[in-house]
């Protein structure tokens, strides 16, 4: 059996982590809104002495804040990949790159990744099919 004390210990350090965690991702230029969310909801737990959701929830805010840094790094690359066609193609696509980018703001969720993905993989192909 676990003793209060210890579950208070460890959903401090648990916190913490998370806080270290998402500071640091945030420092690399990630932006994370949820995980800054439920990070503050584990703090308002562990303040009213429900050890265990708060250890639950700054677990949650890890996650969160891992799964988002993925997908900006996904985001990274796939600029790069565009960037490098956007040197190549003819006007009209990189206007059309340009405005798609300019919707997504520059962060891609996974399924904004993907479909990039796949239009920058034809284009590509097309490009070098000329």
């Amino acid at each position: 059996m676990v003793s209060i004390v210890d579950k208070r210990r460890m959903a401090v350090e648990r916190i913490e982590y998370s806080r270290e965690l998402i500071e640091g991702f945030r420092r690399k230029g990630v932006v994370l809104p949820s995980s800054l969310r439920l990070l503050k909801d584990a703090e308002r737990e562990l303040s009213g002495k429900n050890y265990d959701k708060a250890l639950v929830i700054s677990k949650n805010a890890q996650s969160d804040a891992k799964k988002r840094y993925r997908e900006f790094l996904r985001s990274q690359d796939l600029l790069k990949k565009i960037d490098a066609i956007k040197r190549t193609a003819p006007p009209e696509v990189v206007e059309s790159i340009e405005r798609a980018l300019k919707e997504s703001k520059g962060y891609l969720t996974s399924g904004q990744y993907g479909k990039f993905n796949r239009v920058a993989e034809n284009l590509i192909q097309e490009l070098r099919s000329d």
